[in-house]
């Protein structure tokens, strides 16, 4: 009887588990393009699907932050379209260069 509490038991820790993939929280590289150094930099930050697409002219290191502070994602982006589908729904803060944005997925 004590074995089938135990199987039990261990069957609800690991459906109340969350599930995370690898690929959950990476970024994917659309669209590359070859840096122009005469150009300003140009950062755009759009949501689309449960996705975050950040398109850059030029090189750029993106965080993703909670809207507690805890670190999510962190990534240098080459020049072009990437974008990142989050595991979890909620409210998110994106600083790219010199911007900083607030992102609800």
């Amino acid at each position: 009887m004590t074995r089938i509490l135990r199987i039990a038991f261990l069957a609800v820790l690991l459906a109340a588990a969350p599930i995370s993939t690898a690929a959950a929280d990476s970024w994917e590289h659309i669209e590359l393009v070859r840096p122009d150094p005469s150009e300003s930099e140009r950062i755009d930050v759009e949501v689309r699907e449960s996705y975050i697409y950040v398109s850059t002219n030029k090189v750029v290191t993106v965080k993703i932050c909670t809207i507690l502070g805890q670190l999510v994602s962190q990534e240098k982006l080459p020049a072009g379209v990437s974008r990142i589908r989050l595991a979890q729904r909620g409210v998110y803060i994106l600083k790219a260069g010199s911007i900083t944005r607030r992102v609800n997925i």
